[in-house]
């Protein structure tokens, strides 16, 4: 009975152990499938898996179309494992040769997920990229991971020519709380001219606080545009002890 029950376990193991690597010669098919939803599919598979890296690297430098190469960084991005910061800023470097602004965005957002200097220093410099939504990427990267070697350059973000990454660099500035951006986010709450990044202003200096900043939301309190003046009041009631 003990020889019986030991061969059953043993047969047990084997088909278990079998099926796995069915499954991974499955994926790994399918990755080079010439069908766009196949290799997408199987790119989907390996969503969450930490032993994953080679595969989605593969992926992102190899596959012919943009959208799966997104979507392979992505899930590198999502896996936080710190072999994929290697291979997401060697593709971004390709596709800024190549010119692919979408693939270059998300290879950007997928960066936030790693508390890496040489992350944090690659994304300062991407702030001064020629393309406004790859710079708002960039923002909300350095946002996500919070590093305070961030808030020089976020503070010059608050200069960009283009409104939308001025408002992203207002939000960024709010969320790591330093006080040396009070002084520039009053500036741009007085004087920017687009309200939403007066808006966002007023919010990030809400939740760093000090007596400058209750000072400017306070004058905000008469600024032209209505949700500036919510936005200010709301900040003033929270810093409020």
């Amino acid at each position: 009975m003990l020889k019986r029950l030991l061969c059953i376990t043993l047969i047990g193991v084997s088909i278990s152990t079998g099926s796995i690597l069915a499954q991974q010669k499955s994926i790994g098919d399918r990755i080079h499938s010439k069908d766009f939803d196949t290799r997408f599919d199987a790119v989907l598979e390996l969503t969450g898996k930490k032993d994953a890296v080679g595969i989605l690297t593969d992926v992102l430098n190899h596959d012919t179309s943009s959208s799966i190469r997104a979507l392979a960084a992505t899930e590198l991005g999502k896996s936080e494992s710190p072999d994929a910061v290697s291979p997401l800023l060697a593709a971004l470097n390709s596709a800024s040769n190549k010119k692919d602004v979408f693939l270059r965005r998300t290879i950007v957002y997928a960066l936030g997920s790693f508390q890496d200097p040489s992350v944090v220093t690659d994304l300062i410099a991407i702030l001064r990229d020629k393309e406004p939504m790859i710079r708002s990427a960039a923002v909300d990267s350095l946002d996500k991971i919070a590093d305070r070697r961030s808030v020089t350059a976020l503070i010059q973000s608050l200069r960009d020519n283009n409104s939308f990454v001025r408002a992203r660099a207002a939000i960024a500035l709010g969320s790591i709380k330093d006080s040396q951006a009070v002084t520039p986010l009053v500036s741009a709450l007085s004087g920017d001219e687009s309200g939403d990044v007066r808006r966002e202003a007023a919010r990030s200096l809400g939740k760093i606080g000090g007596a400058e900043a209750q000072s400017a939301l306070t004058a905000a309190l008469l600024d032209k545009d209505m949700l500036v003046r919510q936005y200010s009041a709301e900040a003033l009631r929270a810093g409020k002890p």
